[in-house]
């Protein structure tokens, strides 16, 4: 989690100093931009005055064309400020100017040559000893020519340092909060991934002999539902584990018996003699039982595979004769059959029949020659049970678990009269499932077992959908 914590605390940093950055820059866009206007705006008013002046001369009828007495009168009464000069030009030289001024204009040539070559009022700025200055000209005429030239001049060095003052202290500001931010992120950070790492060391530390670990829900609300999330995968997980190495268990313990079984007699037989009849027949028997052991383990390792059932419209009816047809072969018994249905269904015949003939061999096992055996098929409300009933002994209430369960067998005399693998009702049960039904007991003791699927078939009659009336 340090690599991630580190990328978070990074990119966090990285777009606060990118943020700070543009904030420094912007600001000083914004600065620069109101220093301009506001010294422009003072030009302007400096300017403002001196026309009035001119304005009050002329309409006074005094000294219109005496322009030195102009400017020094203007220049006597304003006092500019502390960045401003006030100038006044006649012939190209300077006349007259403000004592106080951030520089010596009159010995810049240069600068005066560029304000007197303004033959109109105008804005400029330009290069000079004492660094930028920004000027507004305002020409000075008497009867139609001109005889001089006002000039308002502010020097933006104090001013533009005093920008680079402000943002640099802006910046520093600002890369102080990058830095805290950095920090608060790493800490914040850590906190937050923190689950992350208690659910990686958990996972890290599960293993086969460990399934029973889980990840301490804890945290903000979706690392809480993730930790849930997880912990109800490592339950379904835990449970296939155990599932599985108990089914390796009940498997190995079974294959175990006819394997030593073949061993025990072909240890007896020597290389030089013939195999004798009786000794033929038990090891063809035991390999038949293991290729049956085999068969069904195969089935039950593919219930959980989606393509198990493959359901089409089946005839419920022609699928229970058919299975009653089978039936009758399996042992003489008397048959019978309790039909009480006449519908299609979704099902996959196959595996259905599967199941249903476990339940006949089943019956057939568990009876006797003449006993009745009644391959029925009923429903129940919105299910549809399809199944056998016997009339042998029954079954004992408590062995009903057990003989659900894969390679249970009865504990009661039943199981002597049996020579299956324990996998049937397990099979049976498995393609219950997968139709998500289930299997159905009626223990019956003394009277006859029943076993039947109940699948969740809705009747034909009850319709599943809502249909409007045609109007």
């Amino acid at each position: 989690m340090t690599t991630t914590r580190s990328r978070i605390v990074v990119v966090t940093v990285g777009l606060l100093a990118l943020a700070a950055i543009t904030s420094v820059l912007l600001l000083r866009q914004v600065l620069l931009a109101r220093l301009a206007e506001d010294v422009d705006q003072q030009l302007r008013q400096e300017a403002d005055e001196f026309s009035a002046l001119v304005v009050e001369a002329a309409d006074d009828g005094t000294g219109t064309t005496d322009v030195a007495e102009l400017i020094r009168t203007f220049l006597s009464r304003n006092v500019p400020e502390s960045d401003e000069v006030l100038v006044g030009l006649v012939d190209g030289r300077v006349l007259a100017r403000t004592p106080e001024s951030p520089a010596p204009v009159e010995d810049d040539p240069e600068l005066i040559a560029r304000w007197w070559s303004e033959q109109m009022s105008a804005f400029r700025t330009d290069d000079s000893a004492a660094g930028e200055v920004r000027s507004l000209i305002v020409p000075i005429e008497a009867d139609g020519e001109r005889v001089g030239a006002f000039v308002v001049a502010h020097f933006l060095r104090s001013d533009r340092d005093d920008v680079t003052e402000v943002v640099t202290a802006a910046a520093q500001v600002l890369a102080v909060a990058v830095v805290v931010a950095g920090a608060l992120a790493w800490i914040v950070a850590g906190r937050v991934l923190r689950p992350l790492s208690v659910l990686s060391d958990t996972a890290a530390r599960i293993d086969e002999d460990d399934v029973g670990r889980r990840v301490p829900v804890s945290g903000p609300s979706d690392l809480a539902s993730l930790a849930e999330t997880l912990n109800g995968m490592l339950d379904r997980i835990e449970r296939a584990y155990v599932s599985q190495r108990q089914f390796l268990d009940d498997a190995a313990h079974e294959l175990r018996t006819p394997l030593t079984i073949l061993r025990g007699h072909l240890e007896l037989i020597r290389m030089d003699e013939p195999l004798d009849a009786e000794t033929r027949t038990i090891v063809m028997e035991e390999i038949d039982r293991m290729a049956r052991l085999v068969d069904d383990l195969l089935v039950l390792a593919s219930a959980r595979r989606p393509d198990f059932v493959v359901t089409e419209p089946v005839d419920v009816r022609d699928l229970a004769e058919a299975v009653a047809d089978r039936a009758w072969a399996l042992g003489d018994r008397h048959w019978e059959r309790d039909i009480a249905v006449d519908e299609v269904a979704l099902l996959d015949d196959q595996r259905i029949t599967q199941a249903w003939m476990n339940f006949v061999r089943n019956a057939v096992q568990h009876t006797k020659d003449g006993d009745e055996i009644t391959v029925f098929v009923h429903r129940v409300g919105p299910e549809l049970r399809l199944g056998v009933r016997d009339s042998g002994e029954g079954l004992d209430p408590a062995d009903v678990d057990r003989i659900m369960a894969r390679f249970g067998r009865a504990s009661s005399e039943r199981r002597d009269r049996t020579d299956g693998t324990g996998l049937g009702l397990a099979i049976s049960s498995a393609i219950a499932d997968a139709h998500g039904g289930s299997v159905g007991v009626d223990p019956g003791p003394g009277t006859g077992a029943s076993f039947w699927l109940a699948l969740p078939v809705p009747a034909p009659d009850l319709p599943t959908t809502t249909e409007l009336a045609p109007s």
